[in-house]
């Protein structure tokens, strides 16, 4: 059997940056994985990387990780909002609000802990990030097998561990937010329609 390259990528916003940044260097110096494993934010750097030819990849990485650090809709903001109280408030303003490049707070949401209103399955919607991934993931390429890509998610029902794995069956943009779920900030995916 011939040497693989395989990349694992785990979850966490901050995290996902920073394998941006480190998967960077690692293309420079001519590594291209054969073979890619990945959960949540780790999940989105692995598409990014199977669904773009290697030549784009880096820019496609780049342009998402940059779009995510931008304020969005707070980017206009006083000096002090970089201090720590600065972004405690920044924090306060994505649990109510949002972060613009990856999610949105949903209806009821927080209100449905009050008396009178309806439940809600989660707090925030990825509606935004479905959007952007659809823009910037070619997935009849991600599913070409040029790179398995395995995607990790749990089963909301069991607890259970979920494998999506393209050498099986074609991944898709719910497979992805699937495994960026997390009840109950996000709703369960498994009946969301792509």
């Amino acid at each position: 059997m011939a040497e693989q390259n395989i990349l694992i990528l785990a979850g966490g916003n901050a995290l996902g940056a920073y394998q941006g940044g480190a998967y960077e260097t690692l293309h420079e110096r001519g590594f291209h994985p054969d073979q890619v494993f990945a959960v949540s934010a780790g999940a989105v750097n692995a598409a990014l990387i199977a669904g773009n030819p290697p030549e784009k990849r880096i820019s496609v990485l780049r342009s998402f990780w940059e779009t995510a650090a931008q304020d969005g809709a707070w980017a206009f903001r006083p000096a002090w909002s970089t201090t720590w109280n600065g972004k405690r408030r920044r924090a306060l303003q994505s649990l109510l609000l949002g972060s613009p490049a990856f999610y949105h707070a949903r209806f009821p949401g927080f209100l449905s802990m009050f008396p009178g209103m309806p439940s809600d399955a989660g707090l925030y919607d990825l509606a935004p990030l479905r959007k952007r991934l659809k823009r910037l993931v070619d997935f009849k390429r991600l599913n070409s097998g040029e790179i398995r890509l395995v995607i990790i998610a749990v089963d909301a029902n069991s607890g259970e561990e979920i494998r999506f794995d393209s050498a099986k069956s074609p991944i898709t943009i719910v497979h992805l937010l699937a495994s960026c779920g997390f009840i109950p900030f996000f709703p369960p995916t498994g009946s969301m329609v792509d």
